[in-house]
C-alpha cells in the first residue's frame, strides 16, 4: 500500500518500512539456526578417523544426532504453539548457542 501526499509523493506507509526489517531479522535467525544444527555433520568422517570407529558405529552415532534433533524440534514446536512465537523464540535462539 502506498500514500501520495498532497505533493504528489508516494511513501509506504511506516507499518511497511518497519517490517522488511523484522523480516531480514527472522529470516537470519532462521539461517543461523539451520546452520547450527547441521554443523557436527561434517565433522563425523574427521572424528571417525581420529578415534577408530567404524562405519557401524559412525552411522549409530549419526541416527542418535537425527532422532534427537527431530525430537526437540516436535517438542519445542509444540511449546511455541502453546505459548506463541513471540514469547518462545528468546529462549530458542538462547539456547541454540
Amino acid at each position: 500500500m502506498t500514500v501520495t501526499s498532497a505533493t504528489g509523493a508516494t511513501t509506504a506507509p511506516a507499518a511497511a518500512r518497519t517490517g522488511s526489517s523484522g523480516f531480514a531479522l527472522a529470516v537470519a535467525a532462521v539461517v543461523a539456526m539451520m546452520a547450527g544444527a547441521s554443523a557436527p555433520s561434517p565433522f563425523y568422517p574427521v572424528l571417525q578417523q581420529q578415534l577408530g570407529f567404524s562405519a557401524a558405529t559412525m552411522t549409530g552415532i549419526f541416527a542418535v544426532y537425527a532422532v534427537a534433533l527431530l525430537m526437540t524440534l516436535l517438542l519445542t514446536g509444540s511449546i511455541s504453539d502453546h505459548l506463541g512465537r513471540r514469547r518462545s523464540s528468546p529462549p530458542g535462539s538462547w539456547c541454540s548457542r
